[in-house]
């Protein structure tokens, strides 16, 4: 029982120009990496649309007004005034003058929210993203003339 040494085969090589993988693999590697280079880019694009900028300086002006007004009216309101306008009976619509400052906390939360999800769907959808700021400048906006309607009545 002699053993023969085993032949090693020859690697096959593609197309016999030595390479050790398919040209299509390396494509492909190019091709995910222009997709994530690409999906950045769309990402600074956001940042780069006029509307985008528009609606972010006008809101944060609107909630830096709101701060301004409060702080200004302060110490005129008295110390119950009728913050909730949605309760029917007069009584429960009056809170104490320092819940005020809950107008400028919900703004910039609806602010901040709709930046955020603005900003997450711009590349998938952009007219989704331009309609949820626009509805979050003006979500600011009746917030804002609520206020001074609010502040305005004292």
């Amino acid at each position: 029982m002699s053993k023969r040494p085993k032949k090693k085969e020859p690697k096959k090589k593609q197309l016999n120009l030595g390479l050790k993988q398919s040209p299509f693999n390396i494509l492909t590697k190019h091709k995910e990496k222009f997709e994530l280079f690409r999906a950045k880019w769309d990402t600074k694009r956001y940042t780069k649309s006029t509307w985008v900028w528009f609606s972010i300086v006008i809101s944060i002006s609107l909630i830096t007004t709101q701060i301004v007004v409060i702080q200004e009216k302060i110490k005129s309101l008295p110390k119950q005034i009728p913050l909730f306008q949605f309760y029917i009976d007069n009584t429960q619509r009056l809170a104490s003058s320092t819940l005020i400052y809950l107008i400028p906390t919900i703004s910039v939360i609806i602010f901040l929210l709709g930046i955020i999800f603005s900003n997450k769907y711009y590349n998938k959808e952009r007219v989704l993203s331009n309609f949820l700021l626009l509805t979050t400048l003006l979500a600011i906006l009746i917030m804002s003339v609520s206020l001074i309607r609010l502040i305005n009545l004292y």
